[in-house]
């Protein structure tokens, strides 16, 4: 009896020492085509239906790593028909399984419209996702949006078709309202992929009392998901005139007014995506530029062009600068022939190199958003500059003999 009892359980040990094995395996892409030639899908397939829980979560995770990786990977496992397996694990077992399940969908959805729509096509898979949109567990929530999110945002309209037709776009609603931030994030581009597709799936998000959601979620401090309402708004404001009154009506506590104060954001993306939502509203018709010149819209404009004006005197003012610093080291080098003349040439360099970031900096447009980022490579070349003229110069003051016989010979 004991014998047969052990046996077992080396077999059962040994499934689970394999699968977690792979799933680790499969953090590092490099393993991804040694496993593939080693059939490591076909040891699998069994895997995802194990009675052991922990075993299929495991396998359903080595799976979406496998196939984040490699397209090829991801339409082999459509191919055999794995991603049946996964939607009944989804649908018959616990949270871990939806969650898990729903991270190798997430994994083979993201690369083409054509595998979104095999994982569509598979019999009860949407199912599954409603599953993992009403489930208690926020992070199984998360998981689901993910998937809905990868699958609506390519350029195939019918993908999210699919989705709202199914109810989809009600339950993503439902997880703006859950605490948790990332998953307000997430649903917010979910429903930006969903409604930018065309007129009648934005009326569907704008159905689904998204807007009324949008309004509450302006009022957070929370910038990244600002950021997200604010590009929303702006997909369901481009399709028509109906779609702009709904989001500029006419209420004092409207969404509108809430977007066009997120024009003064302390944040660029947030101010960006404000802006672009403007442009959207202002360019219907007249009616519309009317009512964003009275909410006092031309003020806030010309306090992000002016916050945007700053940030380009800020760089022009380190260009500057660092050009003044270039030129000095230039005359140094010029002075004393003892510093070697790669100081001149790099000086040289890094002066031409920094004087095209920073004018391509202070030429930009106003949508453009990356001046920080360019003050910090510029911050970055300077102190390459700085630090290099230093050291050159250092090792030569601290030779005076040499120094003092370079002075007599110039005199």
């Amino acid at each position: 009896m004991q014998r047969v009892l052990s046996t077992f359980d080396a077999y059962q040990k040994a499934r689970i020492k394999f699968v977690q094995s792979v799933a680790q395996l499969s953090l590092r892409e490099e393993n991804v085509n040694l496993m593939e030639n080693a059939e490591v899908l076909k040891m699998l397939r069994p895997l995802l239906s194990d009675h052991v829980p922990s075993i299929r979560q495991s396998a359903s995770v080595a799976l979406a790593r496998l196939a984040s990786h490699s397209q090829v990977i991801a339409e082999q496992i459509v191919q055999e028909g794995l991603i049946v397996a996964l939607v009944g694990s989804m649908k018959n077992g616990s949270s871990y399984d939806r969650k898990a399940g729903a991270f190798a969908m997430r994994s083979v959805s993201k690369h083409s419209s054509k595998l979104a729509s095999s994982i569509l096509k598979v019999n009860g898979s949407i199912d599954a996702l409603k599953l993992c949109l009403n489930d208690v567990s926020v992070q199984v929530k998360e998981s689901g949006v993910w998937v809905c999110n990868f699958i609506a945002k390519h350029e195939d309209s019918s993908l999210a078709t699919q989705l709202a037709d199914a109810g989809i776009v009600s339950l993503l609603n439902l997880c703006l309202e859950e605490p948790e931030p990332s998953l307000k994030r997430i649903a917010t581009i979910s429903l930006a992929n969903i409604a930018k597709h065309s007129v009648s799936l934005a009326q569907q998000v704008v159905d689904a009392k998204a807007l009324e959601s949008f309004n509450v979620l302006l009022s957070s401090n929370d910038l990244k998901l600002k950021r997200q309402v604010c590009a929303c708004v702006a997909q369901i404001a481009k399709h028509s005139d109906e779609m702009c009154n709904r989001v500029a009506n006419a209420n004092q506590d409207c969404i509108f007014r809430k977007i066009l104060l997120c024009l003064g954001s302390s944040d660029d993306i947030v101010r960006l995506n404000a802006l672009i939502c403007v442009r959207e509203v202002s360019r219907r018709s007249s009616k519309h530029a009317d009512m964003i010149v009275q909410d006092g819209g031309v003020k806030m404009l010309l306090d992000a062009l002016r916050r945007d004006q700053e940030n380009q005197m800020v760089c022009f003012f380190l260009f500057l600068l660092l050009l003044l610093m270039c030129v000095c080291v230039c005359v140094v080098c010029v002075c004393c022939t003892s510093l070697s003349l790669h100081v001149l040439t790099y000086s040289f360099s890094l002066s031409l190199s920094l004087s095209l970031s920073l004018s391509y900096s202070l030429t930009s447009s106003l949508t453009r958003t990356g001046t920080s980022c360019r003050l910090d490579v510029a911050g970055i070349f300077g102190i390459l500059l700085f630090r290099c003229c230093v050291k050159d110069f250092k090792s030569w003051w601290r030779k005076p003999s040499q120094r003092c016989s370079q002075c007599k010979r110039r005199r």
